[in-house]
């Protein structure tokens, strides 16, 4: 490794909240990021088709949840994902190593979820390859959220207000949720809109 990273921006979403589109524009850009010093970790990574725009297979690496395995609704995707997370956590650090700038910034609300241990053991990963970890979060009104969760689920035509419940409770950041995360980077490294 050259140098360590001076900063890792980990974003940790949440859902619902332009993560996405957030992501797929880094990923379009990761060569110019590259120019002008910031990386956006997935460059090398295969994915048939198109580009990988998330860092999800990092929360079946470095965390150990139960809602991180396969559901049954999403059995073979998520199986699927799980068996590639190893080389695709790999092929990440290969890329760490070999940069020489001063930022990563690093994308995945699956890291929204996590309890006090998996915080510290993202942070702890994270510590290998950067000096300063920020952690990035969009909370949304929980009004706006439960508005768009049930315009995107009428949309889809899979419409019930149990899954708005669940996934209401399931989506939105509280003080709780992200109290792991400033136990382990402080208060002054959370980015919070």
């Amino acid at each position: 490794m050259n140098k360590k990273i001076e900063t890792a921006y980990i974003h940790i979403g949440c859902s619902k909240t332009g993560t996405t589109a957030l992501q797929t524009a880094l990923a379009g850009s990761r060569g110019k990021l590259r120019e002008n010093g910031i990386l956006y970790p997935g460059d090398g990574i295969p994915c048939p088709g198109r580009i990988y725009r998330n860092h999800h297979f990092l929360a079946y690496e470095l965390t150990d949840l139960p809602e991180f395995q396969p559901d049954k609704n999403r059995v073979a995707r998520t199986r699927q994902r799980i068996a590639i997370a190893p080389e695709l956590r790999r092929e990440m650090e290969q890329e760490i190593e070999g940069f020489s700038g001063d930022i990563m910034v690093v994308s995945t609300e699956m890291f929204d979820r996590l309890d006090r241990k998996n915080c510290r053991k993202v942070v702890e990963y994270f510590s290998k390859y950067c000096n300063n970890i920020k952690i990035c979060a969009y909370i949304r009104n929980p009004f706006d959220l439960a508005v768009s969760m049930i315009k995107q689920n009428v949309h889809n035509r899979w419409f019930s207000i149990e899954v708005n419940e669940r996934k209401l409770k399931n989506f939105l950041l509280t003080e709780e949720r992200l109290s792991g995360w400033i136990d382990e980077v402080g208060l002054e490294n959370m980015l919070l809109v």
